[in-house]
């Protein structure tokens, strides 16, 4: 980024260093139908990795080692749109909406950027980056740090 912009930082952890969504196309995901190019970020580091492992089902000796921590900054003046689920809480559990929702967006091309709310943690925010708008190559990953996973975050309980 040319210095004297402001910036914003965004969070991933993935397995590839890479902003292209090309996960996007394989597979579906909670504001989008498989097919389309996106990006899944998080507005801190711990909120990224939550979101994460809410989808892993792993036992201790199954972590993940190849996932990393990318810092991801973002111009400060691009635009945000701001896509609202809808007023009830079952769309936490019912994709077809918010997958609608974000399709949508990614249709429209208005922004490169998407806050949405986070389904697993309320007052929480995450971000879609849709990598085929022009605005997005005011986007870049910054650092890349190995996430190191703490066992203590998937212990299973005990009695």
């Amino acid at each position: 980024m040319p210095e004297g912009i402001d910036l914003r930082e965004l969070w991933r952890v993935s397995n590839y260093h890479s902003l292209a969504g090309l996960g996007g196309r394989l597979a579906g995901g909670r504001w989008h139908t498989a097919g389309h190019s996106i990006v899944y970020l998080a507005e801190s580091a711990a909120g990224a990795l939550l979101e994460v492992l809410v989808h892993l089902d792993l036992e201790d000796a199954e972590l993940p080692t190849s996932y990393n921590l990318m810092r991801v900054v973002v111009a400060g003046d691009i635009e945000i749109e701001q896509l609202q689920s809808p007023a009830d809480s079952s769309w936490r559990h019912n994709w077809k909406t918010t997958q609608w929702i974000g399709d949508e967006w990614l249709r429209s091309a208005r922004t490169a950027l998407a806050e949405v709310p986070s389904a697993i943690m309320p007052k929480t925010r995450n971000y879609l980056l849709n990598p085929e708008h022009p605005e997005a190559e005011r986007t870049q990953i910054a650092e890349v740090i190995p996430a190191d996973f703490d066992l203590r975050l998937i212990r299973k309980a005990r009695p």
